[in-house]
Formats: C-alpha cells, sequence, structure tokens
C-alpha cells in the first residue's frame, strides 16, 4: 500500500464513521439503576428523610466493564426538601468526589448556571429548559451535568468520564427514565 495511503486511511475513517451534521446518532446504551447495590435502599432513605415524591432516574450511564456501582444517600445530604443519591466506585467511598461517579440531587434552590476561570458562561440552556454544562476542569473537574425544575424543586444529575460529544444525551436520556419511587 503506498504510503500516502497509509497515512490517510485513519483520517478517511474517521471521516466515514463520523453521523452527518443533524443525522441522528444512535440513541445512549443505559444501564439498569439498580445495577448500583442498595439503590432501592438509598432511593426510599432519599425519600424519607427529605419528604419528597422523588422521581429518580431508573437509568444510569453503564459502569466500565469490570467496574461495580454503590448506591449512597448521605444522611447530612438528605433532609427536608433536599435528596441526593451518589453513585461510588468503591462500598466506603460514601460520595468522596475523588470515588464518586455521578449523583442525582433535588432541592428547592434554583438551577445554577455555570462559569469558567474567566467568567465565560460555560452552562447551555436547552429547548426544553433544561440546562447542560459539559465536563470541565478549573481548580478542580467537575462532572456534566443536567438540572431542570419539576415543579418547586430542581433535579441535578452529573456524571464524570462520559464522552464529551455524547454527553448530553447521555443525561437527557437518564433524565428521560425517571419515575416515581416508593417511598
Amino acid at each position: 500500500m503506498p504510503k500516502a495511503i497509509r497515512l490517510l486511511a485513519p483520517l478517511a475513517l474517521t471521516w466515514l464513521a463520523t453521523p452527518a451534521p443533524g443525522a441522528d446518532p444512535a440513541p445512549p446504551v443505559l444501564a439498569p439503576a439498580t445495577i448500583a447495590r442498595f439503590y432501592e435502599q438509598a432511593a426510599a432513605f432519599a425519600a424519607q428523610r427529605s419528604g419528597i415524591a422523588l422521581d429518580l432516574p431508573g437509568r444510569i450511564p453503564p459502569p466500565a466493564p469490570g467496574q461495580h456501582l454503590t448506591a449512597w444517600a448521605d444522611p447530612a445530604l438528605n433532609r427536608r426538601r433536599h435528596a441526593a443519591i451518589s453513585f461510588d466506585t468503591t462500598p466506603d467511598c460514601h460520595g468522596a468526589h475523588y470515588c464518586s461517579l455521578g449523583a442525582v440531587t433535588v432541592s428547592p434552590a434554583a438551577p445554577q448556571p455555570m462559569r469558567d476561570l474567566h467568567g465565560m458562561l460555560i452552562t447551555r440552556r436547552l429547548p426544553d429548559g433544561t440546562l447542560f454544562t459539559p465536563e470541565h476542569a478549573m481548580a478542580d473537574t467537575f462532572p456534566a451535568q443536567l438540572q431542570w425544575r419539576e415543579g418547586s424543586l430542581t433535579y441535578t444529575v452529573t456524571w464524570s468520564g462520559l464522552p464529551p460529544q455524547r454527553a448530553e444525551a447521555i443525561l437527557a436520556a437518564v433524565r428521560r427514565s425517571a419515575g416515581a419511587l416508593p417511598g
């Protein structure tokens, strides 16, 4: 094979694999939220402590092969009209930033657009009013997040390590999977 073709072949394959502008990419693949150990217990605890009939996601981004998730509802964060469940990579993580992969939070606070270190708005308002913030680094790394209002409550879903070009679609699919859980 001529050298020029060998050098250009990866570029041509990338171009062929890239969807056309406006084309619908494949829908995100999600896993049942119950793949996280103790999800039902964490959801029931958060609902009981917050006093809210929570509309939590039934599906989440799948863990990496061989990775196991544990759901955690921190008693300090789950209180009247506030609920928080983290999805952690170790059973003893308890929502710590370095080992938590994602989270779902609910509170009466208004959605908060984010700005970078230079004051530039990095959160985008989507056509349905949802706020999307891509994963970004400042003094620390902030996971991709989606925020929306349901009645007087703000729901926030955050998840680390999503493919940047698919993060918005993945988090939107997580949101669409929400359904009231008993609690």
